[in-house]
């Protein structure tokens, strides 16, 4: 009987342990290269009007879908109104994950203090998740540079 009771046991920690290693394994090592695109003129997803389009897209644990593309304030405004995006003014914003375009910082020298990737005078959307590290969408528009930042990330 102890032998019996023994094995079920092994078993049953052998098939625990299996699982551990199985989540481990998809959610760490199965991780698949980014998307990554500089400069490009069209992609599927953006409207036509879009363009010098660039982004850094993923699809595995954690995943995080960053672009930026210049869009006429028009042809934005009726982009944000399919996508559900209630656009509101935003005196400045910092732009989480842009250093993952490596593009250029956007700067600005506000007295002693300089601010990377920082703009002013923008119309701003978040749907941020609460609880979860800040998941979330997060649109950002700059009229002055005729530029559109969206970030959306799993946690």
């Amino acid at each position: 009987m102890k032998v019996v009771v023994g094995c079920f046991l092994g078993s049953i920690m052998l098939t625990v342990v299996a699982l551990i290693y199985l989540v481990v394994s998809i959610l760490f090592f199965n991780v698949s290269s980014p998307k990554v695109g500089s400069h490009v003129e069209q992609v599927e997803w953006l409207p036509k009007s879009a363009s010098d389009i660039s982004y850094y897209l993923t699809d595995h644990f954690g995943w995080i879908n960053v672009y930026e593309c210049t869009m006429e304030e028009e042809d934005f405004m009726d982009f944000a109104k399919k996508e559900g995006w209630d656009m509101q003014e935003k005196k400045q914003t910092h732009l989480p994950y842009r250093h993952k375009l490596a593009l250029p910082s956007l700067h600005y020298d506000k007295g002693q203090e300089w601010h990377y990737d920082m703009v002013e005078d923008v119309l701003f959307y978040t749907n941020r998740k609460s609880g979860t590290g800040g998941g979330g969408k997060i649109v950002v528009y700059d009229p002055k540079r005729k530029r559109l930042f969206y970030v959306q990330a799993h946690r």
